[in-house]
């Protein structure tokens, strides 16, 4: 008769042969010796000291909320070697606040503050020679003034000539921007003639407004000597 319902066929499975049973007897002993160091483990007692000093290096390794980007630190000798240290900007500017706060002999000069320099700006309408290309006793005391207080620096020193009143004598300069050159040239003899000892550099400027000349004080130093 045949069967209203079909069953399937379940394969018979062959016990395992000889050469297999070793295997089931070493993973049994395996587990039986891993059991038996969980529970070694379990019964001694961690000191709590060392406890605390292993939580919190595996918290300061693993923490991601730790990690910082730690600045190492500047070697100071090779600036150290080529001289004083440069004067902070912020205590020169001070300085030089109530000098000309002062003094009447800086009256015609102005000061400006730039993030990596200060800028003495002196008034020359009228105080420059363009034939004899000397400058006015008043820009000329101003000058001798500012000598004595810039001989200490360190700092870097621009003199710098901007503009010209009108076209120039084009008999004695070819642009305004030579004139301005040599503007800024007498500036910087007379810093030197007042005792200025360290390095000068000298910029002439056509494009400005106004007819000037500026001493700029900037927070780096000369590397080599500049003159």
């Amino acid at each position: 008769m045949t069967p209203l319902i079909d069953c399937p066929t379940i394969p018979h499975r062959s016990p395992p042969v000889d050469g297999q049973k070793w295997m089931i007897i070493l993973v049994d002993l395996l587990a039986l010796i891993l059991t038996f160091l969980v529970m070694i483990f379990g019964s001694q007692s961690l000191g709590s000291n060392n406890w605390e000093r292993i939580a919190l290096g595996l918290s300061d390794e693993f923490d991601p909320g730790q990690a910082a980007i730690v600045p190492s630190r500047v070697d100071e000798s090779a600036d150290q070697a080529l001289g004083p240290a440069l004067l902070s900007l912020d205590y020169l500017y001070a300085i030089l606040e109530n000098r000309l706060a002062t003094d009447p002999s800086l009256g015609i000069v102005q000061m400006t503050r730039t993030d990596d320099r200060i800028v003495l700006s002196l008034d020359s309408r009228g105080q420059f020679s363009p034939r004899t290309r000397t400058i006015a006793p008043d820009l000329k005391r101003a000058v001798q003034t500012l000598a004595g207080l810039l001989s200490q620096l360190q700092n870097q020193i621009v003199v710098l000539g901007r503009g010209a009143s009108g076209a120039p004598d084009t008999a004695l300069y070819s642009s305004n921007w030579q004139l301005s050159l040599w503007k800024a040239l007498a500036v910087r003899n007379e810093l030197k003639a007042a005792g200025y000892p360290g390095p000068l550099f000298v910029l002439g400027d056509s494009q400005g407004l106004e007819d000037r000349v500026e001493i700029e004080i900037r927070n780096r130093r000369w590397i080599g000597h500049v003159e």
